[in-house]
């Protein structure tokens, strides 16, 4: 992690005390030093900045530098782990900017000539400059969409740099903040041209290069984190033909149908591998939500976090880890279908649902959607048709109902959802063009989607424990690759990615459905309800206030429990919020200013 801290004013204005003050949580080695995780970066007044490891360029009225890991890709182009600064002495211009695939994070905050930078939630909430009011529309989309888009997040104070983009910034004006998209999957940029003759020759060039200057950063054998789909097995192909044979894979045990191991296993005896099988069933939900908030500082609630925690921590020291991170989002999917079924009584059962009052609306619901599972699948349905355009069908697909919120939620908060503004967000952000242009809606929003890019949970937990990552899909040369050709010519299960690999790969790999990590929240759920709901009755929120109605997650979580109508979602994220204001204490803002 890193903390880097701008200031036009005197030492003595508080800042330089406030690194002092977290300084036995995070360990500053000296007076002007401060060290978090990999990253050493010294306090700094303007006009210079210091900086003990890394990459530093002095500019003629100021200085850049590279907080990170640049490595260089198959192009020549800055792939990996790394956030660049830029900053002018004299006016006060700050230029924050991150890398593609949005693996390093750079969160900051901006007050009037200073700016705090981080790649740490948690380490920026020390500052008693940064106050716990939370974001109400982050809030909106952190509930319905896993996490926020940046700039936004959780915390009004915090901001996010998306990735991809270059924010500028003044300290004299904080109150401006602009964002300059600074790589486009697609566009031919950074000197990749079209393809010409096979995309899956193609792709076997890229990421064989690409994979090549990433083995060369570290001189042992890597670790693969192998599952059942055909993205990692590409990367764990890819290490095996330049001769770096991974030394140990790691995969994930689950219940039911969509187990791992047992197709990474086969993955593994192909190349003749160790296989480490990592499980979880004794795993304590509300201290992993513990744990996701002391690491995120949000209420990070994917469904699969749970799963990558056990995975990580079942990695062996001191070896950098391989992932196959990067080939869903760069491949994409296809757009929302043009005519869903029975679409029109859909939408109109939704607007009728909406001219009901409140209350009659909560009992509808109760007595059909928490008592049959059947009825749960209809009032989704009926929410889902509900869609208008590409960034609505992407809101709209949530598992979580806005009638679920309107009953977990306090009465005073449930006004605070609504999926059609994420919607709103989404094409917003991305730039999304209507449903007929394919092409804008297949490059965009995977991309962007979120403050810490698509691969938060991996990085996050990886930086925690200081152990190295490495993704050769989320490099310019793979994405700009597939990208650059039709959504209708990939293949809608990767084909030219399987077919890149398939001299090496198993059969078995080459014919499965794509999926993604299996969560193990579902049956965790059904054991702990009974010590989860007295955790939520026995919460001190203090001055936070109520947030939930917690009867309706009493009958809800009964429910699951008794597998009657399973909410495996819904509940896991009730209890990563309850863990987040249990920790972080947020404060909701004055209505009169919203």
């Amino acid at each position: 992690m890193y903390i880097l801290v701008l200031s036009h004013a005197e030492r003595g204005s508080g800042l330089l005390p406030a690194l002092k003050r977290i300084s036995s949580d995070y360990s500053l080695e000296s007076a002007g030093s401060f060290r978090v995780g990999l990253y050493n970066v010294q306090w700094a007044s303007h006009p210079v900045l210091a900086l003990h490891q890394g990459n530093t360029e002095l500019a003629e009225d100021g200085c850049s530098l590279i907080v990170g890991r640049p490595i260089q890709d198959a192009t020549g182009v800055p792939s990996g782990l790394w956030v660049k600064v830029g900053f002018e002495s004299e006016s006060g211009r700050l230029t924050i900017e991150r890398d593609f695939a949005g693996l390093a994070a750079a969160f900051y905050v901006l007050g009037n000539g200073y700016c705090l930078l981080s790649d740490s939630v948690p380490v920026l909430l020390q500052f008693g400059c940064v106050s716990r009011v939370i974001d109400c529309i982050a809030l909106n989309q952190t509930w319905f969409a896993d996490y926020c888009f940046a700039p936004r997040t959780i915390w009004r104070d915090i901001r996010a740099v998306p990735n991809g983009h270059r924010a500028e910034l003044r300290l004299t004006s904080p109150e401006t903040a602009t964002y300059v998209q600074t790589y486009i999957p697609g566009s031919y940029s950074h000197q990749i041209g079209p393809i010409h003759g096979s995309l899956s020759k193609t792709l076997r060039t890229r990421i064989l290069n690409v994979t090549e200057r990433c083995l060369a950063e570290q001189a042992q054998a890597p670790a693969n984190l192998l599952s059942a789909g055909v993205d990692s097995s590409v990367v764990f192909a890819a290490c095996n033909v330049l001769g770096q044979k991974p030394q140990v894979a790691i995969t994930f045990k689950s219940e039911g149908d969509s187990d791992e191991s047992v197709l990474a296993a086969r993955t593994a005896s192909h190349f003749r591998v160790p296989l480490h099988v990592v499980t979880a069933q004794d795993m304590d939900l509300i201290d992993a939500a513990r744990h996701i908030s002391r690491l995120w500082g949000q209420p990070y609630g994917h469904s699969s976090v749970t799963s990558m925690m056990a995975l990580l921590e079942g990695l062996p020291p001191d070896i950098p880890l391989f992932t196959g991170d990067g080939g869903g989002e760069a491949f994409g999917q296809p757009p929302p279908p043009d005519n869903p079924p029975l679409r029109g009584l859909g939408r109109l059962l939704e607007s009728g649902w909406k001219r009901l009052p409140k209350r009659s609306r909560q009992a509808a619901y109760q007595a059909l959607a928490i008592r049959s599972d059947l009825g749960r699948k209809a009032f989704y349905w009926k929410e889902w048709a509900n869609w208008r355009t590409a960034g609505e069908f992407l809101a709209m697909k949530s598992t979580i109902t806005e009638a679920d919120s309107d009953l977990v939620w306090h009465p005073d908060l449930s006004d605070y959802f609504c999926k059609k503004m994420i919607g709103q967000d989404i094409s917003q952000f991305a730039r999304m063009a209507p449903l007929d242009d394919e092409s804008e809606y297949a490059r965009s929003w995977f991309f962007w989607w979120a403050p810490e890019g698509v691969y938060a949970k991996t990085w996050r937990i990886l930086d925690a424990m200081g152990t190295l990552g490495f993704a050769p899909l989320t490099a310019p040369a793979f994405i700009e690759s597939v990208k650059a050709v039709p959504m209708a010519e990939r293949g809608t299960r990767k084909q030219a990615l399987r077919d890149s690999f398939a001299a090496e790969l198993p059969r078995e790999i080459l014919e499965a459905p794509g999926r993604g990590l299996s969560s193990l929240n579902r049956e965790l759920l059904v054991g702990a309800w009974k010590d989860g709901i007295d955790w939520f009755t026995s919460v001190n929120l203090e001055e936070s206030g109520e947030w939930f109605t917690i009867g309706s997650i009493e009958a809800m979580w009964r429910a699951h429990a008794n597998r009657t109508v399973f909410r495996t979602n819904l509940l896991f994220k009730a209890i990563v919020f309850r863990a987040w204001m249990e920790m972080w204490k947020p404060v909701l803002p004055d209505r009169s200013r919203l």
